[in-house]
């Protein structure tokens, strides 16, 4: 049995000093990719199914259509909350984390803008109000609609930085970085769940921004000449 005193002093070693920082483990990269193209998906399929229920509701008109956009900017704050709360649970390499931290960025812009949809579409429930202008409101409507449009554009260009971090920062023999940290059958695996999510989506011709991440990062998967981590190394 260890003395006493030796346990407590390896205890005391394992408790952080008062004002010291504790680093928060590193998250691996394929665990973040992975969840990236959850959310992703996530959010497609949200955007996908809430538009074609936000026709209908237009079609219907009046207050339908305004109850069914006050719907659809919530459901879809409630999702994007969500995926920050699982973002920032995320910590990658120091080279890399700006990334994640530009993706929450983006998704609490993508909440404000919803927020406003909803303020604004409040302002129409019930009817006309005393002083307020519904012409300015009704103009600042597809203005949002075109930031939205816009920050998932942005997001888009995040992609081949996330692809980056799957890459292997040792050279081989011929000071190139050719390897993967990712194993053949984990990228096999991303990229079923890519097609899992997205289906036939991922062949479309200028698809919505969502869908078109999703096959940026399919490219970039599928990208030939990488080895992989369970590959010998010349």
């Amino acid at each position: 049995m260890k003395p006493l005193l030796t346990i407590l002093g390896l205890a005391l070693l394992a408790v952080p000093v008062v004002g010291q920082e504790v680093k928060p483990a590193e998250t691996p990269p394929l665990a973040f990719v992975t969840e990236y193209i959850r959310e992703l998906a996530q959010n497609e399929d949200t955007r996908a199914h809430l538009e074609q229920d936000y026709i209908k509701a237009n079609k219907t008109g009046g207050q339908v259509a305004i109850m069914e956009g006050i719907y659809v900017s919530t459901r879809i704050q409630l999702e994007l909350r969500d995926q920050i709360g699982r973002l920032k649970d995320i910590h990658l390499s120091k080279e890399f984390d700006f990334i994640v931290q530009g993706i929450i960025a983006f998704d609490e812009h993508k909440i404000d803008i919803h927020q406003r949809y909803i303020e604004i579409l409040g302002a129409f429930v019930g009817g006309p109000k005393p002083g307020v202008d519904y012409g300015s409101l009704s103009a600042e409507l597809p203005k949002l609609r075109a930031d939205l449009d816009q920050t998932d554009h942005d997001l888009m260009d995040v992609v081949p930085a996330i692809l980056m971090t799957l890459q292997d920062p040792r050279p081989d023999s011929k000071n190139q970085c050719s390897h993967l940290l990712i194993t053949k059958a984990e990228k096999v695996k991303l990229l079923g769940d890519l097609r899992t999510h997205f289906g036939a989506k991922l062949e479309e011709k200028n698809p919505p921004y969502l869908v078109g991440s999703a096959q940026v990062l399919k490219a970039g998967l599928s990208q030939q000449g990488w080895k992989y981590a369970d590959d010998p190394w010349e």
